[in-house]
């Protein structure tokens, strides 16, 4: 955080430069407080929670339809 002074700039230790945002953006609103901005995906005060319903992609990976593959095979043949 940098604060103007009449005569000069100076800067001011901020919580933020200990990075306590896991996966998120800090923002400080003053040398002893801060905010994360958390990504999609992430909650928490630092952003430290993964919301588990989170998927980019909405498809079947290639090892999911592998496995639906081997499974319907496997009813096939019992």
């Amino acid at each position: 955080m940098i604060r103007v002074n009449v005569t000069r700039k100076s800067c001011v230790y901020t919580l933020c430069a200990t990075r306590p945002c896991h996966r998120g953006t800090c923002v400080a609103q003053s040398p002893s407080k801060f905010t994360c901005h958390c990504p999609e995906g992430y909650r928490g005060r630092h952003c430290e929670t993964t919301l588990a319903i989170y998927r980019e992609d909405v498809g079947l990976s290639f090892s999911s339809l592998f496995a639906i593959c081997i499974c319907f095979m496997a009813l096939l043949v019992w």
